[in-house]
């Protein structure tokens, strides 16, 4: 099964969350590594600089400016059971 996870400070991510800073949102997501690799998944970690958020809604311009701290994990198949 492989999942995509993103952390920033301007848009939610698959938690719901919204961080308060890039460093939040990169220690949310070093601590989601964490956790993921100890359940024996593979993990890979990387950022997308200087993203753009345009509009804040319906026209209104925001303009702000923030990294994006994604977080592929790829985790092993659950193992099938043969009838018992």
């Amino acid at each position: 099964m492989r999942k995509q996870f993103s952390f920033s400070r301007l848009w939610r991510g698959e938690d719901g969350v919204m961080h308060a800073s890039d460093a939040a949102a990169k220690a949310a997501r070093d601590l989601r590594y964490r956790e993921l690799r100890k359940t024996g998944a593979t993990c890979k970690r990387w950022v997308l600089r200087n993203q753009l958020r345009p509009y804040v809604g319906l026209g209104q311009p925001d303009g702000s400016v923030c990294d994006v701290y994604m977080l592929d994990v790829e985790a092993p198949e659950a193992p099938v059971e043969l009838g018992r």
